[in-house]
């Protein structure tokens, strides 16, 4: 399996089911990766929205333009994914601010 993307095993890509018709469906995530891994990044990713500043800000700014809380805290995973594998990739340590 080829991951073109860091986010691309976690499965937290949004996707839309599209049909005929039925376009205006809601977006959901894909759940194409490790579900395992979603489950594992729940909870420190409610414990970066309180501590992080940059996952906080994301959070934030999705839940005043009247997003769901469920939507919002995918994102948050997501840039929780987006960190971390910069991190790693560039050999560095984490840096708060």
């Amino acid at each position: 399996m080829i991951l073109h993307t860091a986010w691309d095993g976690t499965g937290l890509d949004p996707t839309r089911k599209e049909s005929g018709t039925s376009i205006s469906g809601r977006r959901k995530i894909s759940k194409s990766g490790n579900g395992t891994v979603r489950k594992i990044l729940y909870f420190p990713t409610l414990t970066a929205i309180n501590y992080n500043k940059r996952i906080k800000t994301v959070y934030e700014r999705l839940i005043n333009n009247h997003k769901s809380k469920k939507v919002a805290l995918i994102a948050a995973m997501r840039k929780l994914v987006l960190i971390a594998h910069a991190v790693y990739k560039n050999k560095v340590e984490f840096s708060i601010a």
